[in-house]
């Protein structure tokens, strides 16, 4: 077996430890059974200030979190993570209205076929529309420090960014 093909099946089998057995898979993501941390973050605001808030998230490597990512205001957002894969598991993505398929997006931007399989180095990626909420269910396994920004012409540059730090 080549390498990378090695690392990429060890991050995806250690992140697998500590997740519901498959007797709560009927109640996951919100299984009693498992603790899980609510992260509330907000793309932009009602004035369409090109804003992030808060400015800095805090994650626990080993821990389930759901990340609730609202959009108040009238632009499209596209929210990156660039180098989160292979340091998360992505267990689900809704998205608040509608529930579309959320694309994953690889280092070159092109659109691979699942969120929940990101290899070391790939970018996760979605967009968000004006009024549009999304959760993001995810185990941090690995620690690091990444950005998370929007990718729109000029919004990070405008101040539409955030630390994601994983301990």
């Amino acid at each position: 077996m080549k390498t990378h093909l090695k690392i990429a099946a060890l991050v995806v089998c250690s992140s697998l430890v500590g997740l519901p057995t498959s007797e709560a898979a009927d109640t996951w993501p919100v299984s009693s059974e498992w603790a899980r941390s609510d992260i509330y973050v907000q793309f932009g605001n009602a004035q369409d200030e090109l804003v992030v808030v808060p400015g800095k998230l805090s994650l626990r490597a080993g821990n389930l979190y759901r990340i609730v990512i609202v959009n108040p205001s009238e632009q499209t957002h596209n929210i990156a993570v660039p180098y989160l894969g292979g340091r998360v598991l992505t267990t689900d993505v809704r998205r608040y209205p509608g529930d579309e398929a959320l694309p994953f997006v690889s280092p070159d931007m092109s659109i691979g076929p699942s969120a929940l399989a990101a290899l070391p180095g790939d970018t996760f990626a979605m967009q968000l529309a004006p009024m549009q909420t999304v959760e993001w269910y995810l185990r941090p396994s690995m620690e690091g420090t990444f950005k998370i920004r929007c990718t729109m012409p000029d919004h990070a540059l405008a101040g539409m960014e955030a630390t994601v730090e994983i301990l």
